[in-house]
């Protein structure tokens, strides 16, 4: 099963983020330039995996947040009569 890169906006906002990806970046491969690239990218893809951990993981609680949503925003439709909700 193939797993997309995901980058979340917030974690440009982190104070450590500049650092980490430069220092994961800057790392010494050797060998043909696309291994080089591959290998770059997946160090930075595990730094941005910790950032993002350290921020509570923010792609589960919107998602969890749209369910939320969703479910209230039924429950007005069904009762359009009750006040309580409006």
């Amino acid at each position: 099963m193939r797993v997309f890169f995901h980058f979340l906006n917030h974690l440009a906002d982190h104070p450590l983020f500049l650092n980490k990806v430069g220092a994961s970046y800057v790392m010494r491969v050797s060998r043909v330039p696309m291994f080089r690239l591959t290998q770059k990218l997946k160090a930075v893809k595990s730094i941005i995996k910790l950032l993002n951990r350290s921020r509570g993981h923010v792609l589960d609680r919107v998602m969890d947040l749209l369910t939320k949503l969703v479910k209230v925003q039924q429950d007005i439709l069904v009762n359009l009569q009750d006040l309580e909700l409006s």
